[in-house]
């Protein structure tokens, strides 16, 4: 077989109906030796990518590497000895071009980095933002950090405290690392709880995915939303929620929420992998994806038609073969300009680029 590297552009231009065509002027060469699990696009088109490998295209860089817009690396960005081991499975771009990660790593480029660090925009380490002494215990993890308007950053995961202060799953920190105790999330996500996926509103309030039972003490299966001041909004009731994980949470114009993971029920009623929640919480009925994804949805990019890209670990949608990946309507029926032949049999991650092309990972 033919083994197509661990990072590839795919999906030609959807205006032009070159939608599933590989794009062969998108080469990273030999790619990644292990997973790519985030993809960022800067400003400029380069492209900032995360993940659990150790070298790309032959060349040393752990856990981050950033591309030049033809696939190649880009040289200028040095991350040194990078992230010394695990993964790095959230990566975002601050607006001065700094970036944000996220990962089960320890130290970055050899100084001691726990889970989180702060890069500059040449891949050195930013020493300003100094998590350490945060997120502690050798079985924690971040899986996800969003950028605020007022530069502090949400960070979710799998701990239970930052900076020996209970906290669990979700925090808020200012731009120094430092954690914002406004945001108090009482009890959080109990002792088990791992947040994957994060979503923040127009108006301030929060939407996370991941694997949960209940948040503050009060019954939410693997989603919930919440208030700006980090406690449970009791508006958002999904009955009984999913009965596995939620890895992918994406919010509609409408206040619509697409969620995508391990589930096979949403609140009692069969979904297989994808559903979509009413503003309120509830399962909206009319988004019907028939017998859905045989396996599980990881990522979910919204188009701006209304219609949306999943990716994940399934090789079907709805009994039709689409390997990894699948375009949907705004009522969840598989769009068929979309056909990605033989696909990719795991994809972790969709971002679409300005011009509509797409980059999975």
């Amino acid at each position: 077989r033919t083994l197509i590297p661990a990072f590839a552009l795919v999906l030609g231009q959807f205006a032009y109906g070159q939608a599933g065509v590989l794009d062969a002027t998108f080469d990273p060469g030999t790619g990644a030796d292990d997973q790519v699990q985030a993809i960022s696009v800067q400003p400029d088109g380069q492209i900032l990518v995360g993940g659990r490998f150790s070298t790309f295209n032959g060349i040393l860089r752990h856990g981050i590497v950033r591309l030049n817009q033809d696939g190649s690396l880009d040289t200028t960005f040095d991350p040194g000895e990078g992230t010394n081991f695990g993964n790095v499975s959230g990566l975002t771009l601050q607006p001065d071009g700094r970036v944000i990660i996220a990962g089960t790593f320890h130290s970055y480029d050899g100084i001691p980095r726990h889970c989180l660090a702060r890069l500059e925009s040449d891949g050195s380490l930013d020493a300003t933002f100094d998590p350490d002494g945060g997120i502690e215990d050798e079985s924690s993890s971040a899986q996800v950090v969003v950028v605020l308007a007022d530069d502090k950053l949400l960070v979710g995961g799998h701990f239970s405290e930052y900076d020996s202060i209970p906290r669990t799953g979700i925090i808020r920190l200012n731009s120094d690392a430092s954690m914002d105790t406004t945001f108090n999330p009482g009890s959080g996500l109990g002792s088990f709880g791992t947040v994957h996926d994060i979503v923040v509103q127009p108006d301030g309030k929060i939407i996370i995915g991941g694997t949960f039972y209940s948040y503050d003490g009060i019954p939410r299966m693997n989603i919930a939303r919440l208030n700006a001041d980090g406690s449970l909004d009791s508006g958002f009731d999904p009955g009984d929620g999913t009965d596995a994980s939620v890895f992918a949470v994406s919010l509609q114009p409408d206040g619509k929420v697409l969620i995508g993971g391990y589930f096979e029920v949403c609140d009692g009623i069969a979904r297989q992998h994808i559903a979509r929640l009413n503003a309120d919480g509830s399962l909206d009925m009319g988004y019907e994806p028939g017998s859905g994804a045989n396996n599980a949805v990881l990522d979910i990019d919204l188009l701006p038609d209304g219609t949306s890209i999943a990716v994940g670990a399934f090789y079907s949608f709805n009994g039709l073969n689409r390997r990894g990946i699948v375009h949907l309507t705004a009522n969840g029926s598989v769009e068929a300009d979309l056909d990605p032949g033989a696909g990719a049999s795991n994809i972790h991650c969709v971002v679409r680029q300005s011009d509509d092309r797409m980059l999975i990972g």
